[in-house]
């Protein structure tokens, strides 16, 4: 999570407005060299991917970091991290990583509600059995592995991310 703080610190630095909401992250990450979108599907039903996931994200998702100069040479600030599944409409959920830490400088001093957008995953169902998702994040993070693992519900763990 720290490497995933660095370059929200860095993408502040770099732009002139950051995504207000989890439509603008996803533009944002598909055009942008340093962001990642993967397509992945769990063989796991929906209903059961959602619940996990919110599991998850209630149990290893909301949490303070420290502040810390990477091995970058940047700054990571301390920050509050929280993430939340919320369901879109019937049959497409989404969860949101979100950070309180950085600058909302370049936004005209507006910053989203609960933070910077850090990561952000579709969730609708495939099949029966089968659940979709897309996932949207910055390249350097190992959330979307976490995520994969949290959906599946066969490591409930909360890594230090």
């Amino acid at each position: 999570m720290h490497k995933l703080l660095a370059i929200l610190v860095l993408s502040g630095l770099c732009a002139c407005t950051m995504p207000m909401n989890p439509d603008e992250y996803k533009d944002a990450i598909s055009g942008n060299v340093l962001g990642a979108q993967e397509h992945y599907t769990v063989p796991v039903a929906y209903n059961a991917v959602v619940a996990n996931l919110k599991s998850a994200a209630g149990r290893c998702l909301q949490y303070t970091t420290n502040g810390i100069l990477t091995n970058h040479g940047w700054v990571a600030l301390p920050s509050r991290v929280t993430g939340e599944v919320r369901v879109v409409k019937p049959g497409q959920a989404q969860l949101t990583v979100q950070s309180l830490g950085g600058t909302s400088l370049f936004n005209g001093g507006q910053k989203p509600e609960n933070g910077w957008y850090i990561f952000v995953a579709d969730i609708a169902p495939a099949s029966a059995t089968s659940t979709a998702m897309t996932l949207y994040s910055g390249q350097f993070g190992s959330l979307s592995s976490r995520v994969k693992t949290w959906a599946s519900g066969s490591d409930p763990s909360c890594p230090i991310l």
